[in-house]
């Protein structure tokens, strides 16, 4: 199945694009994040990727603009793929 990924910064300039077609062998959302690091090279996936191959806390992912973290999220052929930073942090108010 043929995905649209949308990337933003980091990502964008270690896979030299920032809005990319990409053929994935399965229908998952692991399945595309595997293909883009096999195409990409080991910095995509340390970027990427915690130590347990889970996605990062510092990213999110939009599936047809709806945000998930899991990797077993079903995409569908032609689907468009936003990865973005994750907006985390601020001050806790006593």
């Amino acid at each position: 199945m043929r995905i649209n990924l949308k990337l933003m910064q980091p990502l964008a300039g270690l896979v030299g694009s920032k809005d990319l077609w990409l053929d994935v062998g399965g229908g998952t959302l692991g399945d595309l994040i595997g293909q883009l690091c096999q195409d990409h090279g080991a910095a995509v996936a340390g970027e990427l990727l915690d130590k347990d191959g889970s996605l990062d806390l510092a990213y999110a992912i939009a599936v047809d603009g709806e945000v998930t973290r899991s990797l077993s999220t079903f995409m569908r052929d032609g689907s468009e793929v936003l990865i973005f930073a994750s907006i985390v942090g601020g001050a806790k108010v006593p």
